[in-house]
């Protein structure tokens, strides 16, 4: 009898402790920020980033896919980019060669539309920048290397050999 009763009264048991320790409040752990679903009004000269930042280097996503799970990775990050560039190309440079004799707009002009365009940008990683070049009239994407090297590290991230 004693042991029935033991066995009987061990899952009330279990479930008081369980209890207990969900009454203890949990440590708060501040939320991750992410770039995901943000836009960015951001737009740099590249002449400026030539200058100022020369060890920056121009990256282009590409949708490389071998496998169901990496084509989904990897069209997540290359589509976006590719919609923006597009957008602008259309919106801005095209529009503003019309108007002005096939000319390239200026990065002053190209950067009050991407101040003025609704949506903006889809925002890049911290160390991803765009940058307009005014000879050309293309919207390129920039990445800062040691930037990017240094959250890697801090995260536990293995860092690329480029």
């Amino acid at each position: 009898m004693p042991r029935s009763l033991a066995v009987l009264l061990l899952p009330f048991v279990l479930v008081a402790c369980t209890k207990l320790k969900k009454d203890e409040p949990e440590p708060e752990k501040p939320p991750k920020e992410t770039h995901v679903g943000k836009f960015t009004r951001e737009i740099l000269d590249l002449k400026q980033v030539r200058k100022d930042h020369p060890d920056w280097v121009e990256i282009d996503p590409e949708f490389q896919a071998s496998d169901p799970v990496s084509t989904s990775l990897s069209a997540s990050q290359s589509m976006p980019w590719d919609i923006a560039k597009m957008t602008f190309q259309r919106n801005c440079v095209d529009f503003y060669k019309v108007q002005n004799d096939d000319q390239v707009p200026p990065y002053s002009v190209a950067k009050k539309f991407v101040e003025q365009e609704s949506a903006g940008l889809p925002a890049r990683r911290p160390y991803e920048h765009y940058v307009y070049d005014d000879s050309t009239g293309a919207l390129l994407l920039y990445l800062d290397k040691e930037h990017r090297n240094r959250e890697y590290k801090e995260y536990g991230i293995p860092i690329p050999e480029d």
